[in-house]
């Protein structure tokens, strides 16, 4: 298996075990509580998640109002790395989303 690296794109199955496209932006444990590592992952536009990056009290990364899902990594399969087109247009959207929040 490919190791996971934020921008990775990756192929998330949902709970359903739906696979969706979407970019890494996160990983790490999301509870104190639990070592457990998990995937943040902003869904390309299309697919609908559960969240924007916020989880149980804290910011954990950025995308748009349900655009986003955590899952564990096993559930996640690697289809490729972002350009660095794709890179380039994905943080001028961010900008112009921090912009528009102001």
């Amino acid at each position: 298996l490919s190791p996971v690296c934020l921008g990775s794109l990756r192929r998330a199955a949902s709970i359903n075990a739906e696979y969706m496209g979407g970019t890494v932006k996160f990983i790490g444990p999301v509870s104190s509580e639990s070592p457990d590592q998990y995937l943040g992952v902003e869904l390309d536009p299309g697919f609908k998640g559960t969240c924007d990056g916020y989880w149980e009290g804290k910011r954990y990364f950025s995308c748009a109002s349900g655009q986003g899902i955590f899952i564990k990594p096993h559930k996640a399969v690697l289809i490729g790395e972002n350009t660095t087109e794709q890179k380039e247009k994905h943080r001028e959207s961010q900008d112009n989303e921090n912009v528009d929040a102001r």
